[in-house]
């Protein structure tokens, strides 16, 4: 016989085998934004700072790997592994439970450790929030599943509702899944049906709430920064995206869900999705009829529905997060269970049918078939996310018109031209995936932005100028975007409107010393030499200021032995001088 220990040992060891491939993989942008953030905050008992990031839980546990392996790549991703494998096992605990110990909850949770969805959240470090917001999610169903729940169960069910609120907005199925389990599951009078239904509802309002207030807290703090398209759509778009986008999210998650393509994100949530839309509404309709029908016989298997629905149609709602209306794939991983819940059930009825031995072979050798098809297909998709590049190309031989992706590669092409050799060439194709992602209506600041840089590169200046005044259009206060805007100009010798920015963003920002020095180039370039001089004498003095804590800063750290030399400080030699404009990045 099958003991306990044994079956949650399986379970972890297939929840580790899914996605062991990710142990090779890179860090992707999304991972090198999450670090850049942690970095930002002081310490590991910088309790203000953490809270003030976007995914507190994920930082912390970034933090940790840091400290711990010194920002190995490695630990990034065996952690999140690691994570996985303990969800799993949550689930498992969890449906063993629900299902009186059924070997259906095992069969669940051996889908959920091999099901390829989760290598979207595995194999990038930084969707790693998904994943503990998953686990926080399911530890407090453990808590609150149960026919009563005393003020032990409601405390410690509310601490993990709490973490999973302000670590993810998939937190919000999570009053669905409570209310699905009392109707579905728990045969009460219809009093106590009542109630149940205004338990619900304050759990809904509490999670909101608290993940709205960290939100909000977030935003004031500002120590997470979205891109141009991340904003908020304006009021005026919901009702059209409520009646579009969502039915066509909840059909794209359900389809994700059944057969995750390699790609990373789905932008068909476009105007012309009204097909998809019907098919999402022909959907829903579909679910609820099922689990109508479906909740006196068989309460577990309307259980199992209820999760997929409620969870798709939560993710569905995050098209009005972003203003291009997409549906991340790594959403998706609290909604799996929903589905292998299904599945284990499905198993479980096929392995009860009477056999012989022949036949108990062949269904033997069906499952161990499935286990490694799905094995294999989720390190596949992990390997799909190992890399930036290859995840862009993946994702764009699959989405030739996503706006993003062209973008993304291109700012990838960007940042790798650094290291190329072969600047030249690296830079046109980067020019090429920013002028295809404009040619998509993906009219962002970045896209002008970067427009701009490829015109810098070529000393075409007017064109420069044109770019970031498009950009800044978009976003009149961006401080990179008035920069360069001023470089363009002062490479069209028009050093007036150039000094005029650069006073500017002096006043904004006093210390910075290239501004200092630029301003003084524009001085000299108009042979002003008398007024670049005080600008000079307050670049080097800054300098001189920003060395001297530099090694006040060393000296604090180690001091010297007393036999070593002393330290001599040297005078600094002003740079010779040019016409060249030089560039702050």
């Amino acid at each position: 016989m099958i003991t306990k220990f044994w079956l949650y040992t399986t379970i972890g060891l297939l929840a580790l085998a899914s996605c062991v491939f990710s142990l090779r993989n890179e860090l992707v942008y999304d991972d090198e934004r999450a670090i850049r953030e942690m970095r930002g905050v002081a310490s590991l008992s910088d309790v203000r700072g953490f809270a003030s990031q976007l995914a507190p839980l994920r930082q912390i546990t970034l933090a940790v790997d840091a400290a711990i392996r010194n920002t190995d790549d490695l630990d990034y991703h065996a952690m999140n592994l690691v994570f996985h494998a303990l969800t799993a096992l949550v689930l498992l605990a969890l449906l063993r439970r629900l299902l009186d110990r059924s070997p259906a909850a095992l069969w669940a949770a051996g889908l959920f450790a091999l099901i390829p969805i989760s290598a979207a959240a595995v194999g990038v470090g930084a969707h790693r929030s998904e994943i503990l917001g998953a686990l926080m999610m399911l530890l407090s169903c453990l808590a609150w599943f149960r026919p009563q729940r005393d003020w032990i169960a409601w405390t410690v069910g509310g601490i993990f509702a709490a973490l999973a609120a302000v670590e993810t907005s998939m937190s919000l199925l999570l009053p669905l899944l409570l209310l699905a389990h009392d109707q579905l599951l728990l045969q009460q009078s219809p009093k106590r049906a009542q109630a149940q239904w205004v338990e619900a509802a304050a759990v809904a309002l509490a999670v909101f709430a608290i993940h709205a207030v960290h939100l909000s807290w977030v935003s004031a703090s500002a120590a997470w920064t979205p891109e141009s398209w991340e904003t908020l759509p304006a009021w005026s778009d919901v009702p059209i995206r409520l009646l579009r986008d969502w039915p066509a999210g909840v059909f794209v998650a359900l389809r994700w869900l059944a057969c995750p393509l390699p790609f990373i994100q789905d932008h068909g949530l476009t105007p012309s999705s009204w097909f998809v839309t019907l098919a999402g509404l022909a959907t829903l309709a579909a679910l609820g009829a099922l689990i109508r029908s479906q909740a006196r016989q068989q309460p577990r298997l309307a259980f199992g529905v209820a999760w997929l629905l409620a969870g798709c149609a939560v993710a569905a709602l995050n098209v009005f997060r972003y203003c291009y209306g997409a549906i991340h794939e790594s959403e998706l991983y609290v909604v799996a269970p929903g589905l292998c819940l299904l599945g284990g059930i499905a198993i479980d009825r096929l392995c009860k049918f009477d056999r012989n031995s022949t036949r108990l072979w062949v269904e033997i050798g069906a499952l161990v078939a499935v286990a490694l098809t799905l094995g294999a297909w989720s390190n596949w998709r992990t390997y799909q996310f190992g890399s930036e590049r290859r995840m862009l190309i993946t994702t764009l031989s699959n989405h030739p018109d996503s706006g993003l992706c062209h973008l993304s590669l291109g700012r990838h092409l960007l940042g790798a031209s650094i290291r190329s050799t072969k600047k030249s060439a690296t830079y046109a194709l980067a020019e090429r995936e920013f002028e295809k992602a404009k040619e998509l209506n993906w009219n962002y600041y970045e896209t002008y932005g970067n427009l701009g840089e490829m015109a810098m590169h070529k000393r075409d200046y007017t064109r420069a100028e044109a770019c970031y005044r498009q950009a800044l259009a978009l976003r009149p206060n961006g401080t990179g975007g008035r920069l360069r805007l001023a470089n363009a100009l002062h490479g069209q010798r028009r050093y007036a409107e150039a000094r005029e920015i650069y006073q500017q963003l002096l006043e904004e920002k006093p210390n910075v010393i290239d501004l200092y020095r630029l301003i003084a180039i524009t001085y000299e370039s108009e042979n002003r030499y008398a007024e670049a001089k005080p600008f000079l004498q307050q670049a080097i003095r800054l300098t001189e200021e920003s060395r001297r804590k530099a090694l006040e800063a060393q000296s604090k750290i180690a001091e010297p032995a007393a036999t070593a030399p002393p330290v001599i400080t040297l005078p600094v030699t002003p740079a010779q001088q040019t016409n060249v404009v030089r560039r702050s990045r």
